[in-house]
């Protein structure tokens, strides 16, 4: 399978390969000598599949290369000869043993299944540099999205990320002066409330929303969805933490995230995937998530590793008791502006319930005209530094101040807004609680 080839092809062929239903379809794309797909438990779009890779020189190096991917399944293509290798990840050097179990393809290439062995070294390969890692990466993320969205992201995300003016739905991005984040605390300083604000960031409250919807099938009633958003995880080690220790006392049936994993717009990525990494274990059941205007799509391949699906301008169907809803998530519409509702919706049902994910709220006349059911989101902050009483200061986006905190409704969508359950540019909460929300789908 080469991986230029379109991604819709890409995605069939990893799909027939890794369920097994019909592999001579998988291993027919398989004929460049160059390229290795690999795969193994977890949450991906297409199943199972963790991971794209490609053969260097002599080497088979598995992507994501800091994922733990044990066991490791790799399709190996050599021409009109296919090696399958099933084995997994140990201290050992990477070896074929037990064998090998041939049979014919249908389209007559030869198939061989070894059992093979992984060094745990090679989740890392110290040979792979900068470039070919972050080519990997654009051949992973080449699967996930179209080359038109990939380019577009990408060349926005090096070029114009750390932008103060320009770019996105506003022309002022305040979060990207750094000046202004040194003004905001000297002065919470000379006002004595610095101290109380960062307490005030810690205590994060659980909220609770019933969502009453006509036509909600009866198997979904009371389903509860766990809403997480604006996390900004690397902004200070005490708030993965003091998220963690919120998340034990919850229940719920599956978990969405509405972007901002990162503190900042800009920089390196490995703080903020190594301390979603120590909250993901105490996140239950099926997590999934859309990006913000502080993410990179580049996070993707390792957050997927972690079993966390990122929806980027798609939607996934939820079954329970032979009924269905759907639940769609489009790219962040603030910054980058690489949002497409249009394609999230393709595959639902004209007259399905469905709840959209996204960043921001600045959508929501889109979202309702769109026919989806339900409307999350954040990016807001609710304002994070409030007047008494809840008035919020600012709230950095281009839409009425009654879509930017807690529950609204537009025309026949029902949406919410969180708080965020973290902090941007400094690391305070006045009259504002971070939050996080339990949403309980209500059957009219």
């Amino acid at each position: 399978m080469r991986l230029g080839q379109p991604a819709s092809c890409r995605v069939s062929c990893l799909r027939n390969f890794r369920s097994g239903a019909d592999r001579g379809a998988g291993a027919a794309c398989a004929n460049d000598r160059s390229d290795v797909l690999a795969s193994g438990p977890g949450t991906h779009p297409v199943g199972p599949l963790l991971a794209v890779s490609r053969r260097l020189g002599d080497e088979i190096h598995p992507w994501p290369p800091n994922g733990d991917l044990r066991p490791i399944t790799a399709l190996e293509s050599t021409n009109a000869r296919l090696t399958v290798c099933e084995g997994r990840a140990d201290n050992g050097r990477p070896s074929v043993s037990l064998g090998s179990v041939r049979r014919r393809a249908r389209d007559g290439a030869i198939i061989e299944v070894t059992s093979c062995h992984w060094p745990a070294a090679a989740l890392t390969p110290p040979s792979v540099n900068d470039a070919t890692r972050s080519r990997l990466e654009d051949d992973y993320l080449a699967t996930r999205v179209s080359r038109f969205h990939l380019r577009q992201r990408l060349g926005i995300e090096d070029a114009a990320e750390a932008r103060i003016f320009g770019q996105g739905r506003n022309f002022f991005h305040i979060e990207n002066w750094h000046f202004a984040h040194s003004v905001i605390r000297m002065t919470l300083l000379a006002l004595g409330l610095r101290g109380r604000g960062r307490r005030n960031a810690l205590r994060i409250e659980l909220r609770h929303n019933e969502i009453p919807i006509a036509g909600l099938p009866s198997s979904f009633d009371g389903f509860t969805l766990l809403h997480l958003s604006d996390m900004h995880l690397d902004m200070h080690g005490d708030f993965p933490r003091a998220l963690i220790e919120r998340l034990r006392e919850v229940n719920y049936d599956v978990a969405v995230m509405t972007g901002d994993f990162r503190a900042k717009t800009h920089g390196p990525l490995e703080p903020t995937v190594n301390a979603l990494r120590l909250v993901r274990p105490h996140l239950k059941n099926s997590v999934y998530a859309v990006l913000g205007n502080h993410d990179s799509l580049r996070m993707v391949p390792d957050f997927e590793t972690m079993g966390v699906r990122v929806l980027l301008n798609e939607s996934v169907k939820i079954e329970r008791g032979g009924e269905a809803i759907y639940l769609a998530g489009i790219d962040d519409p603030h910054y980058f502006r690489t949002d497409n509702m249009e394609k999230a919706a393709e595959g639902i049902p004209p007259d399905a319930v469905s709840v959209l994910l996204a960043h921001s709220p600045e959508i929501y006349r889109q979202a309702a005209h769109a026919g989806f059911s339900v409307m999350l989101c954040g990016h807001t902050h609710g304002g994070q530094i409030c007047l008494p009483g809840g008035i919020p200061l600012m709230v950095n986006a281009r839409c009425s101040r009654r879509y930017c905190k807690g529950p609204w409704r537009y025309h026949a969508l029902d949406g919410y807004t969180s708080a965020g359950s973290g902090v941007s540019m400094v690391d305070v909460r006045l009259n504002c609680p971070p939050e996080i929300t339990m949403h309980r789908l209500r059957a009219l």
